[in-house]
């Protein structure tokens, strides 16, 4: 309709994802590196998510049209199907026989098929779109299709593209198996105002086939305010206020115009129908004032009867006596950023603490004397206390720990840690630090106390003030930091996720995968001028050197344990329950 009217060859702004209007924003640059540099090296999945209306279809077929004859794709959208049915599909994309209706036989062809084609020296790859509508057992069975392979390479590469759920399925307990195996993932962001701004300006420039300053810098911003940055929403309130500035016969569309167009398609989505609409505003109504009387009734009474105190049930084992550390050398996963001369725990506590509490309002251990604290930290069963240890951190991060049958039955407290922790998606630090590292890292650390060579595990849940809060499962003791000190605390084991899958020490024994998406992280951070290359180069090394003089870590540039944990505390995206006053934070 306004086409010949503003010059445009076609409209500019049209809901469909068209590969020719592909507007590279920061997360969709990082995410296009992700995918080519997946393809180069032959990885087995790949996660691509980000929110509806972002662009993540554009974005697959950007990529698909890139890639070169050698490579065999197979595009799977809206996969609502079965595991036949998705076997199916997929066979029929690669051109395969799908007649069958086993899947044992479906995957027997499209073995033969992958077999093929590795022989041709052909890639063939899998995307699958909209994939958090896939099923458990649908995923499962694409776990299984990444098993087919050689010796030395994997024979086919999985593409997962869907909305930010997909992340919280693949995050759970029953499909672990599946969750370790993304070796790239990326999110793809809403554009920002200023982005917005120039992704406006590269669609009309495309249709009108020369730059053209159609819309004004503040109707973009009008139309920013509205769409949040979603490009799908952005599309719509432009068409809308091309066609508004038509009819008023105006070739420039204005802040006063995009105003109009953006209140009109408001005013759409209010009076939107809804079968029943009201009956189910009544009907939620209804539901939470009965959910609060509820509350009222139940809930409220007994909080008040039993207090602050969570009680964990656990099985408990017989008492196993817990080796002591090697000494005279550093024991497995610990790093040069350990042996840091750091402040004496006293400092370390004084210079983070609460303005309002001052040392007389911290009471020792909870009211207990100083020979009862030591009791209830060096008693109890060895094996249970470390069980307890490990299941209340799991329940500070969120993690539904299945630990019955799942525990690993070890003398060595380290590899006890790893083993858990891996089984739940985390990794284990180790260090002999004391007080500071564990201030520095500001996450839950489970404290060994030795008891005669044998070793008893506390909970470091949180820190009010000076205060430090203890914990072993059921009670909660507040001590200070010399009683903390004086009580036989000699190592700290600090659950954490590793959530990019950073694998490995960079550079030392880094892949260039890992290297690339360890770039990505600190682009995220702001360091925009890092190159999203694979290689470790001196201008990311000065970067990683001032992110470790910044938190007290031992400034070598090497990428440890220590490093990535303060790196994943900075990015705000990501779910980290802390010990500090600041409390957890919730991902985007």
């Amino acid at each position: 309709m306004y086409k010949a009217f503003f010059g445009f060859s076609e409209r500019p702004f049209k809901l469909v994802p068209d590969p020719a209007y592909f507007f590279l924003g920061p997360s969709h640059e990082e995410a296009l590196a992700h995918l080519e540099f997946a393809v180069r090296q032959g990885e087995g999945f790949t996660l691509i998510t980000g929110e509806v209306g972002t662009g993540k279809t554009t974005l697959c077929r950007r990529f698909l049209e890139n890639l070169d004859e050698n490579t065999e794709v197979a595009y799977i959208f809206n996969p609502v199907l079965g595991v036949v049915e998705l076997l199916q599909s997929i066979n029929e994309e690669y051109g395969i026989s799908a007649a069958a209706q086993s899947p044992r036989e479906l995957i027997n062809r499209l073995n033969t098929f992958l077999l093929d084609m590795k022989a041709k020296k052909h890639r063939v790859i899998l995307v699958i779109d909209e994939a958090q509508n896939l099923s458990a057992d649908v995923l499962e069975q694409l776990r299984l299709l990444s098993n087919l392979e050689t010796t030395r390479s994997k024979l086919l590469q999985i593409i997962l593209v869907g909305q930010p759920e997909l992340n919280d399925l693949l995050s759970s307990y029953h499909l672990r198996q599946l969750g370790q195996r993304i070796s790239l993932s990326c999110r793809l962001l809403p554009l920002t105002r200023r982005e917005t701004q120039r992704y406006i300006a590269h669609r009309v420039s495309i249709a009108a086939n020369r730059p053209e300053a159609v819309f004004s810098p503040a109707a973009a911003r009008e139309i920013h305010a509205y769409s949040g940055g979603i490009p799908r929403l952005i599309n719509t309130a432009c068409d809308r206020s091309l066609l508004a500035a038509f009819s008023s016969n105006e070739h420039h569309v204005s802040a006063k115009t995009a105003r109009q167009a953006v209140k009109e398609l408001r005013n759409n989505q209010d009076r939107r129908p809804f079968p029943g609409r009201f009956k189910l505003q009544w009907a939620w109504m209804l539901l939470s004032v009965g959910i609060l009387a509820l509350i009222g009734l139940f809930v409220i009474p007994k909080m008040k009867a039993v207090g602050p105190d969570v009680v964990f049930s656990t099985n408990s084992r017989p008492a196993a006596r817990q080796d002591k550390a090697p000494v005279g050398r550093h024991p497995a996963g610990f790093t040069r950023s350990d042996e840091k001369k750091l402040p004496d725990a006293a400092a370390a506590a004084a210079s983070v603490s609460d303005p309002g509490l001052s040392p007389d309002h911290v009471k020792g251990g909870g009211g207990l004397a100083a020979g009862e604290l030591k009791q209830w930290l060096l008693t109890g069963q060895a094996e249970k206390s470390r069980r307890d240890a490990m299941l209340t951190v799991l329940r500070l991060w969120g993690v539904k720990a299945g630990m019955e049958g799942d525990t690993p039955a070890s003398r060595d407290d380290f590899r006890y840690f790893r083993q858990v922790a891996g089984n739940h998606g985390m990794k284990i630090y180790r260090t002999t630090a004391g007080l500071p590292r564990v201030l520095q890292m500001d996450l839950p650390a489970i404290l060994a106390f030795d008891s005669d060579g044998s070793f008893r595990y506390r909970v470091l849940s949180r820190r009010d003030g000076q205060a430090f809060v203890l914990t072993d499962g059921d009670r909660h003791i507040s001590v200070s930091a010399d009683e903390l000190l004086s009580s036989g605390w000699k190592w700290s084991y600090i659950p954490w996720k590793d959530f990019a899958g950073i694998v490995g020490t960079i550079p030392r024994n880094a892949t260039a995968e890992t290297i690339l998406t360890f770039k990505m992280l600190l682009r995220k951070m702001g360091f925009t001028e890092v190159p999203l290359t694979a290689e470790y180069e001196d201008l990311t090394r000065r970067i990683v050197e001032k992110i470790q003089a910044d938190n007290g870590l031992y400034i070598d540039g090497v990428v440890g344990p220590a490093t990535k944990i303060v790196i994943y505390n900075k990015l705000t995206r990501y779910r980290v329950p802390r010990i500090s006053s600041r409390g957890s934070r919730k991902a985007n």
